[in-house]
């Protein structure tokens, strides 16, 4: 083979090299973008857990301070019923 014709050759394995790298990025970019992809679908879902996670907690909240109110009550009415009781065994 001539220097010439190695040059070539060499050319020529260098540009086959170069096309594969580029494939393999472009691979690699594809596998980038599907991951960001899955990762903000990800982000999405947390986010909307986190606000109902949140809205939970808020009902939880007003549940307890209700029952807090319906204890009140309750005990308010029987103490009202133990004094009725009181004064009915009174007379």
């Amino acid at each position: 083979m001539t220097e010439k014709e190695l040059y070539v050759e060499s050319c020529e394995i260098y540009l086959k090299d170069l096309k594969n790298t580029l494939e393999y990025s472009k691979t690699v970019i594809r596998e980038c973008d599907e991951e960001l992809r899955r990762n903000k679908n990800t982000i999405t879902l947390l986010t909307k857990e986190s606000e109902l996670v949140e809205l939970r907690k808020e009902n939880l909240k007003d549940f307890i301070e209700n029952n807090k109110a319906s204890i009140k009550e309750a005990k308010k009415n029987l103490t009202q019923s133990k004094k009725e009781l009181s004064k009915g065994e009174s007379n």
